[in-house]
């Protein structure tokens, strides 16, 4: 995994980071490491706003469609 130096961070910033890390019960390297991974767009997160704007979309054309089981049992009974 590669390392990251940061230099130059303010005092009272590191303080509040080295604070959090305690409180969270980690240390510093392992908070930085997570405030690293929230702020990374999150894929899943895209992938679900794009689906829920598909099925508004599907909806507004085509209105709420009937539920296919029954349908779908009377089928596989003909099998």
């Amino acid at each position: 995994m590669p390392d990251i130096i940061l230099h130059d961070v303010p005092d009272h910033v590191f303080a509040l980071h080295l604070q959090q890390a305690e409180q969270e019960g980690v240390d510093i390297e392992q908070h930085i490491q997570r405030i690293l991974a929230q702020k990374l767009p999150s894929k899943r997160l895209e992938t679900i706003t794009q689906i829920e704007a598909l099925r508004r979309e599907i909806k507004t054309e085509y209105g709420v469609l009937d539920d296919s089981t029954p349908l779908i049992r009377e089928f596989r009974d003909t099998l």
